[in-house]
């Protein structure tokens, strides 16, 4: 059985390794690419448009119950835009 999570800005369930997963550790958002790291995590996928929804709408943040910072999510995200 596969295991599937849901993006925090398009509510869609995908399965688990096509989604990008987020970790505050040690007070710094990282993307969790083992997904190893031990923590509250939240999940995101691919999509431009979803990764701008996260954005704007602060999801991420709120999925991981820190207060935002768009500049370090948008770094981070740089990266991963299909």
């Amino acid at each position: 059985m596969i295991s599937t999570r849901m993006c925090v800005a398009c509510k869609t369930n995908y399965p688990k390794g096509e989604l990008i997963r987020f970790v505050i550790q040690d007070g710094t958002l990282v993307i969790d690419l083992t997904g190893k790291i031990e923590g509250r995590g939240c999940y995101l996928c691919r999509k431009k448009e979803c990764m701008n929804k996260a954005i704007k709408r602060n999801s991420v943040f709120r999925s991981l119950k820190v207060a935002p910072k768009k500049e370090a999510l948008e770094k981070l995200l740089s990266d991963y835009v299909d």
